[in-house]
């Protein structure tokens, strides 16, 4: 018997999310016909929040001395970051891009004198075209442009895309990527969930949750949960599980889905949430007598909006209605310029082929290069045979 708790179900531009806090998507009404629009409207349920690995997922590749300059500065400031751009890029659209940031900030959102500032690189070098670090600092606005900014979450014009953000360190809700074939077979998001809520209530990972809420309640004013009753701080946390479907193929080109888990932290604590992240993907997440769903173990990062929980084949942005930005052909093509260069003496422009499944042909590269650039495009549906999941006594 499973405790099916406040849950309902929602269908997203990429595949089905079912939980608490699932984001809206197309419904089974006729396909409305867009057009493109000036700037790419909201999609239903809002924008897929970017996801990390850590709390400070935001200063990765940033020189960690000056990252903490911008989060004790008292001024009023937020973060941006460029679809399929690293902060960094010295491409030849890179002060174009700056410049038309900056009149975005003046134009739209009234800021007089925008002040845009690059990260330092945390070795000193130069890094790779779209590679960390991905955000530069906002500042010279007022408390309520930062909160309108904040508000947009993303401008996407066919001219700039970019993404703001706040300077908080927070854990994301991902925590993890599953395989869906051998536990859940065809079962849709709607029927999988309550297995995933389930297993959060068993024995062994509820009282760890559990632990680890008391734990952050000694945090005093640091604590995510002040005087919340510790029962009611768990029951929240199951609360907040989702679970979402990602269309995937195989290398023999059949379909072969992953299940996206997503839940809240049940602390502020930085190195107890990855504690009980990782516990929690070592649970056994299965229907009651079929196989365990395998973790897929392999670290990827998305190139157009530099989440972690999806290659950049698998990014939904290009699906949302009216989108203005790149394709992910254009993104693969010019993040690759760099190795294109190695290759082959100069840039090219060629790519025949990304699919949506994240399935990749990109004519004119080296063998090994293919192989790489493949990686950074999908999950790998070999990633158990390549990955095998570490013996642990649960």
């Amino acid at each position: 018997m499973f405790t099916n708790v406040g849950w309902h179900a929602h269908i997203n531009t990429t595949g089905h999310v079912y939980g608490a806090q699932a984001h809206e998507g197309p419904t089974n009404r006729p396909r409305q016909t867009w057009v493109q629009a000036t700037v790419t409207p909201a999609p239903p349920g809002d924008w897929r929040p970017v996801q990390g690995t850590s709390f400070y997922f935001k200063q990765d590749g940033q020189c960690p001395t000056q990252h903490s300059g911008w989060l004790s500065s008292l001024r009023p400031a937020v973060l941006a970051s460029f679809v399929g751009h690293g902060a960094r890029d010295n491409d030849p659209e890179s002060w174009d891009r700056m410049e038309r940031l900056r009149k975005l900030l003046t134009e739209v959102f009234g800021v007089p004198a925008p002040e845009l500032y690059l990260p330092n690189t945390a070795d000193g070098n130069r890094p790779r075209l779209n590679c960390d670090p991905v955000y530069l600092l906002v500042q010279g606005i007022t408390m309520p442009q930062q909160v309108a900014i904040l508000k947009k979450k993303y401008h996407v014009t066919k001219e700039l895309q970019v993404h703001f953000s706040d300077l908080s360190l927070a854990p994301s809700t991902w925590i993890g990527s599953f395989e869906k074939k051998d536990a859940f077979g065809s079962m849709t998001m709607e029927q999988t969930l309550p297995f995933f809520i389930a297993t959060f209530r068993r024995d062994f990972l509820y009282a760890f949750t559990k632990d680890t809420i008391e734990r952050d309640k000694k945090l005093n004013h640091l604590s995510k949960w002040g005087t919340t009753p510790t029962d009611i701080a768990v029951e929240i946390v199951i609360q907040s599980i989702t679970v979402r479907e990602v269309p995937r193929r195989s290398t023999g080109g059949g379909n072969d889905p992953i299940i996206q888990l997503y839940c809240e932290s049940p602390t502020f604590h930085p190195h107890d949430w990855i504690v009980w992240r990782d516990m929690v993907r070592e649970q056994p997440f299965s229907t009651e007598h079929g196989a365990r769903a395998s973790l897929i173990r392999t670290e990827v990062k998305c190139k157009m909006c530099h989440s972690v929980d999806h290659p950049i084949g698998l990014c939904d942005l290009p699906a949302v209605p009216g989108w203005n930005g790149p394709t992910i052909e254009e993104v693969v093509n010019w993040s690759q310029s760099d190795s294109y260069q190695e290759d082959r003496g100069k840039p090219t422009s060629s790519a025949d082929g990304l699919s949506s499944e994240g399935t990749l042909d990109l004519p004119g590269l080296s063998l090994a290069k293919h192989e790489r650039v493949k990686r950074d495009c999908m999950f790998p549906a070999d990633a158990q045979e390549r990955f095998p999941p570490r013996p642990r006594s649960l």
